[in-house]
């Protein structure tokens, strides 16, 4: 018989107690298993139970087999097992010779520890149909939550969202205190005039000149920053200081006060949605045609030409030397989108819109022309209010990376005090402002 084998008699009174090749007949429990050097263990002369020379292993409910230095709650020298599902381990089986306590010091395990060591590995955080260590998930998901586009007074008592308002306020006029199925002419407008209808709040920046926030590290360090400097006021609340479904903006960066060291009126701060998860950058020009404002060209310049980033314009606008570099080895001017053969500097341009996020960070930051559907659905939560340089006529339409199907010499734009859309040709010059990822 080789060593790990063992000869089972249930009459025998004999113990096998050694390891390899037994003189004679003994028994052992059926559950009981003894594992040579061979076999992953270190079992000599291993009886159950008893104090043993070297560890062993057995799964015989409630049977503990204790190293010769080994005491249950305390510091031991070797492997031993305390209580059910309580293990103790020394270094010499990848532990630090610590007592498992019910603080879990030391390097220990015991059934108690998931929860003591990571508190939100709970069924509610786990999706359906899915197990992480033994918990069985039950969150189904749940609806993005954007807020119904109802009108409603400042400060509202419940944040009516779309989802409640098709669920539980489905088939009946009992809203929410503040909101309102009928327009009131005093109350319900876009919110442009905010010194006269003071029906949405903007984003509070008294006494912040020219102080900075959120200049260094990853994006949820800069907003943490920008919350430690400026407060509140770093976090837009439109559930709060909205009219209609606006929600949360929060400040990422900001390099200056409006028009500190870059283009006059333009502001220097990113900030982003909560709703799309998106950045958005304060105004980088206020100058420019739609051509240089999104990057598009028909430079035959090698890298713009790899990465299909040219093409004819049937309008014969973009296409033009006097409004986009087209000469070969010039770089092609793109107000926002940082790629190879495009450049975002120009006398027009201030970077600083961006706050000096770009795509050299780690994590990078990219940015591109925002199209009319980004401008939609970021006015819907909010945009006009949370801007520095939105809210005021002098700065104008602002481009799209839309243009109107029904002429293709034209584009889309935004109006950062009004909400409107208009169509201009593409050759008009209009401000810029970026969304980035």
């Amino acid at each position: 018989m080789g060593a790990g084998t063992w000869y089972l008699n249930a009459t025998s009174s004999g113990g096998c107690s050694v390891e390899g090749l037994q003189s004679a007949k003994c028994r052992v429990p059926s559950t009981n298993y003894w594992y040579t050097a061979g076999f992953g263990g270190r079992g000599l002369n291993c009886s159950v139970p008893g104090t043993n020379a070297a560890a062993c292993w057995t799964n015989a409910p409630n049977t503990y087999v204790l190293d010769a230095t080994c005491v249950d709650d305390s510091i031991n020298g070797g492997a031993c097992v305390t209580v059910p599902n309580r293990y103790v381990y020394s270094t010499q089986y990848g532990g630090r010779n610590t007592d498992c306590t019910s603080n879990s010091a030391g390097s220990c395990w015991f059934t108690g520890a998931k929860n003591i060591t990571e508190p939100n590995l709970t069924a509610t955080n786990i999706r359906t149909t899915n197990t992480i260590f033994g918990v069985i998930g039950s969150f189904a998901g749940v609806d993005t939550v954007w807020g119904s586009g109802m009108n409603h007074d400042l400060n509202p008592a419940i944040n009516l969202t779309m989802n409640l308002e098709t669920t539980t306020y489905a088939g009946t006029n009992a809203l929410p205190a503040g909101y309102r199925p009928i327009a009131n002419i005093d109350k319900d407008t876009e919110g442009a005039a905010l010194n006269v209808i003071p029906q949405v709040t903007k984003v509070n920046r008294t006494g912040w000149a020219a102080t900075t926030c959120g200049t260094t590290g990853v994006l949820a360090a800069r907003i943490a920053n920008c919350a430690t400097v400026f407060g509140a006021n770093a976090t837009w609340n439109g559930a709060m200081n909205g009219n209609a479904g606006q929600l949360s903006w929060n400040l990422v960066s900001r390099s200056g006060a409006v028009g500190g060291g870059g283009l006059a009126g333009l502001g220097e701060e990113v900030w982003k949605d909560s709703i799309t998860g998106l950045l958005w950058s304060s105004l980088v020009s206020s100058g420019l045609n739609w051509c240089k404002s999104v990057g598009n060209s028909n430079s035959q310049n090698a890298d713009v030409v790899l990465f299909a980033l040219n093409e004819p314009d049937p309008n014969s606008i973009c296409d033009q030397v006097a409004n986009q570099n087209q000469i070969v080895g010039v770089p092609v001017i793109s107000a926002c989108t940082e790629y190879t053969g495009l450049t975002t500097t120009d006398s027009a341009i201030s970077n600083l819109g961006k706050s000096n996020l770009n795509k050299a960070l780690s994590p990078s930051v990219r940015w591109r022309s925002p199209t009319m559907y980004d401008y939609m659905v970021a006015n819907q939560n909010g945009l006009r209010f949370v801007m520095p340089d939105m809210q005021s006529t002098s700065q104008g339409d602002e481009w799209t990376a839309t243009v109107y199907s029904a002429d293709r010499a034209l584009a889309w734009t935004f109006n950062g005090a009004t909400g409107q859309r208009k169509i201009q040709n593409r050759s008009f010059l209009n401000s810029t402002r970026c969304i980035g990822r």
